[in-house]
């Protein structure tokens, strides 16, 4: 199921289903927003704060099916992840997103919600920029590609990283995000289908050890015997933990240094649509496949 595409003048719902933003850099972020030609709705509890979360479980969880509810809201996203997301699952009413599908925008903290949507609702995701983190200090890269994909083009990135153990280009619907948050996930009902999926993970925060640690759970749990290739987006460790893991633990194509994540590119890619990695000669490419929205451009 896909979402709606945009159109300048449409209005975006903002959320923070997970931590509080600074209040000055999210409406730097607005005013950005509304600079492209949107028009930006504050849900009434963004600014909320109680410890590490944006309010209690109860007001964000409110201002979560408010957005969905809410029929001149065309697109929801997040003002910044952080953590809190996971608190909510249990809580979410699956039918309102079902109802009334809209582009559902974030990641950080938001992989939780990005990856239990398409799960169990069917409806296409968009990993990608946040309001505070991304749209205060906006990167022309970022803002191109997230206004591809909310206007329903499909596109194509070449970027300059690596692949291993590819022997053909590989098709495959992307899953995934952050990877601490997709381990979160294993063993629950929101834990994501990996068969057939590329997985798409990024990190930030993390010493060396906790991400094989991580990456060790996702072999245990046979995720890289179900996953048809590997796209590893931003690392603030570099990448020596990631290659040492793959060339050594796990028989698994893997595509390195996808501008997407916690870096200053954050290239959007839409959880649950069909994308060609190419295994080009200098660099690799992601193509997608289809327009990740039902209909609409931006003019």
């Amino acid at each position: 199921m896909k979402p709606a595409c945009l159109k300048r003048g449409d209005t975006i719902g903002v959320i923070s289903p997970a931590s509080q933003p600074d209040a000055a850099l999210l409406e730097r972020g607005i005013r950005f927003l509304e600079d492209l030609g949107f028009k930006v709705k504050l849900f009434p509890h963004v600014l909320n704060s109680i410890g590490f979360l944006a309010g209690e479980d109860e007001v964000r969880l409110e201002d979560f099916h408010s957005a969905w509810e809410d029929e001149d809201v065309k697109m929801i996203i997040a003002s910044r992840g952080g953590y809190g997301c996971v608190r909510l699952l249990e809580s979410i009413q699956w039918e309102k997103i079902k109802k009334r599908p809209k582009i559902f925008m974030g990641f950080s903290d938001i992989t939780v919600l990005l990856n239990s949507i398409y799960k169990l609702t069917g409806l296409v995701t968009f990993h990608g920029p946040m309001v505070k983190t991304n749209f205060s200090a906006p990167n022309d890269k970022t803002v191109n590609y997230f206004l591809k994909a909310i206007s329903g083009k499909r596109y194509t990135v070449a970027w300059e990283g690596e692949y291993f153990k590819a022997t053909r280009d590989i098709q495959g619907k992307i899953v995934g995000g952050c990877l601490s948050l997709v381990v979160s996930l294993l063993g629950t009902p929101y834990e994501p289908d990996f068969v057939d999926k590329i997985l798409f993970i990024e990190e930030v925060g993390e010493e060396d050890y906790r991400v094989d640690r991580m990456l060790f759970h996702l072999k245990y749990r046979g995720v890289f015997k179900k996953v048809k290739a590997v796209l590893l987006g931003y690392s603030d460790i570099g990448y020596d933990v990631y290659l040492d893991f793959f060339m050594k633990k796990a028989e698994v194509p893997l595509f390195t240094g996808f501008p997407a994540g916690h870096g200053s590119e954050n290239i959007t890619l839409p959880i649950g649509m069909p994308v060609i990695l190419y295994k080009r000669r200098f660099s690799p490419e992601l193509e997608l496949l289809e327009s990740p929205c039902s209909y609409g451009y931006i003019q």
